[in-house]
């Protein structure tokens, strides 16, 4: 979801952070159903319904009933043969009509077989099998030829004013050399909002009337809606007030959550967090702030989430709940009650899951999302269950104890609390093994240090799992040249 940079912890000075009043854990929330390899959404498709819905960064889009006593899982749709998959890319988001049940209409977004394009696709359920889609509905809305290697951004959401919302990252590996995030002539860093109702002209979508830069005569593209954004990887609408809440992911010092407005401009590359980014971008432009930074040392890649509006945690509603990619916390923000009022930040759960999205059921129940185990986990209230249930990352831990990212060596250091096997590899994010770095039995309350040497692959993000205790635990390893 980013090209990140080192850690160090420090938190905008503007702002308040204090513990939550409640002492949260996480708990699976479908421990009978078998891991999602690389997931990277949760949802409901608001149907009337309790089915949910597994994006896959691979391609996959896999449904199961929750409430159903098997664990049947249904394939709703097959990308694989038509996606790119690898360095960020990958089937990225997914959204359902908002008269789905009517209509059985869904959209995917994904990065094709090279040459790399951001495509957007309108699917339709088969009248005869109404958990799989026809493939021959097929219908493309969007296609734009990719600039770069990363940032493709992933979101589709739909609106309450019904209108779909397209999130698009800057396409380039870093420092967006094009300066694409204030360039209103081309989609990339941007928010986009389409009317696929109603299509115009060639397209096979129509422009909403009240987008920011209808009719404009500088050549600026009229599906923008705000702009600025270097990879909003994952954006949601609240469902009571309607506000639109973008977790943006930062280069090489902050992430931002920014709440967006109509023709906002949000700063990149202009500006990263409330700082000028370079010297070459001057900072002239007026910007919109985000509502809240952290700086890289409290985590690295910001996964959006959702303001919680469900029943389960009466303390948390109303909370913009988010967390993060690389050092697995959880987050609850809220904002303050009036102009000039500094938010608050609470840490919820500190984890090793690399959290990849947040989920939401048709209550508005919230799930955590973990690419590294394929699982999904729920926030429970430990104060108010009595019983204290064992986290992840409790009886092991993984840590980086070198640089990250790096160029060709760094080191990473293991603790077991349990004796037994242990073992350490590193992934591609295909899954392939390219690295074992430790396997062996080991006593318990140990601690060991290891040299991953990437000196002969290629740059791009890695995964080190360790295995232990018939625990996974990961880290994200970023390998620059």
């Amino acid at each position: 979801m980013r090209q990140m940079n080192t850690w160090v912890l420090v938190i905008s000075c503007l702002a308040m952070v204090r513990p939550s009043a409640a002492q949260f854990e996480l708990v699976e929330a479908f421990p009978g159903l078998p891991s999602f390899a690389q997931s990277v959404g949760l949802q409901s498709a608001d149907d009337g319904t309790p089915r949910l819905y597994v994006t896959g960064l691979n391609g996959l889009i896999l449904s199961f009933n929750p409430e159903g006593g098997e664990a049947v899982i249904d394939t709703l749709l097959d990308l694989r043969r038509q996606i790119s998959v690898g360095n960020e890319a990958g089937l990225i988001g997914l959204a359902f009509h908002p008269n789905f049940a009517q209509n059985g209409h869904f959209y995917v977004h994904y990065v094709s077989t090279p040459p790399l394009h951001s495509v957007i696709a309108r699917y339709t359920v088969s009248a005869v099998e109404p958990t799989r889609a026809d493939p021959a509905s097929r219908l493309v809305l969007f296609d734009e030829a990719q600039p770069g290697p990363e940032h493709y951004g992933g979101q589709l959401a739909f609106g309450p004013d019904g209108y779909l919302y397209v999130g698009l990252g800057d396409g380039e590996c870093c420092m967006d050399p094009n300066d694409y995030g204030q360039d209103l002539t081309v989609p990339f860093a941007s928010i986009l909002r389409l009317d696929v109702d109603r299509p115009a002209g060639f397209l096979n979508y129509g422009i909403p009337p009240d987008n920011p830069f209808v009719g404009n005569t500088e050549g600026f593209r009229e599906e923008v809606y705000a702009y600025g954004l270097r990879n909003p990887w994952r954006f949601s609408f609240d469902a009571e007030t309607g506000a639109l809440w973008v977790g943006d992911v930062g280069e090489d010092a902050f992430e931002e959550i920014n709440l967006i407005e109509a023709g906002g401009n949000y700063g990149w590359s202009m500006m990263e967090g409330t700082t000028c980014f370079a010297a070459y971008f001057p900072c002239e432009k007026p910007t919109i702030a985000p509502v809240w930074m952290y700086e890289h040392g409290g985590g690295a890649a910001v996964t959006g989430g959702y303001v919680y509006r469900g029943a389960a945690l009466p303390s948390l509603v109303g909370k913009y709940i988010y967390g993060d990619f690389v050092q697995g916390q959880v987050w609850a923000l809220t904002p303050g009650a009036s102009t000039g009022e500094a938010p608050v930040n609470e840490l919820l759960v500190a984890s090793d899951l690399n959290i990849s999205s947040f989920g939401e059921d048709a209550a508005g129940e919230l799930y955590v999302v973990s690419f590294s185990n394929g699982r999904f986990y729920r926030l429970r209230d430990a104060t108010a269950s009595g019983v204290e249930q064992e986290q992840p990352g409790r009886h092991a831990r993984l840590a980086l104890n070198g640089p990250n990212p790096f160029d060709a060596r760094t080191s990473l250091r293991f603790e077991t609390a349990r004796a037994g096997r242990v073992r350490l590899a590193v992934y591609d994010l295909l899954g392939r093994e390219v690295a074992v770095l430790f396997d062996a039995v080991v006593p318990p309350m140990t601690t060991h240090e290891v040299t991953f040497d990437a000196s002969a692959l290629p740059a791009g993000l890695y995964l080190g799992r360790l295995e232990a205790g018939g625990a996974f635990f990961t880290k994200t390893l970023i390998r620059l040249r």
